[in-house]
């Protein structure tokens, strides 16, 4: 369905995330398991240009499970939520079932800035897609709308297609995410599933604005 570029990293020992270029401006940030003993995932402080190996920290009884999807309020507590991973039939791909946080950031973002972000959600034991627009998508919105397709087609993919999804959008960011509602709005049953797995929304610093004032700002 969509180009997946090999991971950033070869071989990842000890437990860490991972970073893999789903396409120009979409990357995917996830825990990879391990088929040792019980892992938890844990904090991953690197920039985005690699992958982060990080420690991994002793289970919690505290630990919040993963089937826990139906509210966004766990997912955001103060505290980071270590989340247990079994051992049992996993490999070092991602897991289906963690909830998927999808990060639009501002125009021309740092990585060291959208690290902060990233980081924040995977302490909390959510995968992050992170998804990065050009000021061409706004000022072409057909552009904008073949890319908000784009991003969809990734959503629905099988290996996001299972997933609760928090919406975090910031500045240019918030008008990408309304190209995909767009198309979710054009076709309502086609993409009811996206719809419905959509457990909250973050919005930061949006672009609001009209074509008569854009000149001006």
């Amino acid at each position: 369905l969509f180009r997946t570029d090999a991971a950033m990293s070869d071989q990842v020992s000890g437990g860490s995330f991972i970073a893999r270029r789903i396409s120009n401006g979409i990357t995917y940030y996830y825990a990879p398991f391990s088929d040792t003993a019980d892992q938890m995932l844990c904090p991953a402080k690197e920039s985005q240009t690699s992958t982060a190996l990080c420690p991994l920290s002793s289970p919690s009884p505290s630990a919040l499970p993963l089937s826990d999807s139906s509210s966004a309020d766990a997912l955001l507590s103060d505290s980071p939520s270590h989340i247990p991973v079994s051992s049992q039939n996993q490999s070092d791909s991602a897991s289906t079932s963690r909830p998927l946080l999808l990060f639009f950031s501002w125009l021309g973002a740092q990585p060291g800035a959208v690290a902060k972000y990233r980081d924040l959600y995977l302490d909390r034991g959510m995968d992050v897609l992170v998804v990065q627009s050009s000021v061409m998508h706004f000022l072409w919105p057909r552009w904008g709308l073949d890319y908000g397709l784009e991003i969809l087609k990734v959503l629905e993919d099988p290996q996001f297609s299972g997933r609760a999804v928090l919406v975090h959008a910031s500045s240019i960011g918030g008008y990408t995410f309304t190209q995909i509602l767009t198309h979710i709005a054009q076709g309502p049953k086609k993409h009811a599933g996206l719809a419905q797995r959509v457990i909250g929304h973050i919005y930061d610093s949006l672009v609001v604005g009209t074509l008569e004032h854009m000149a001006i700002g």
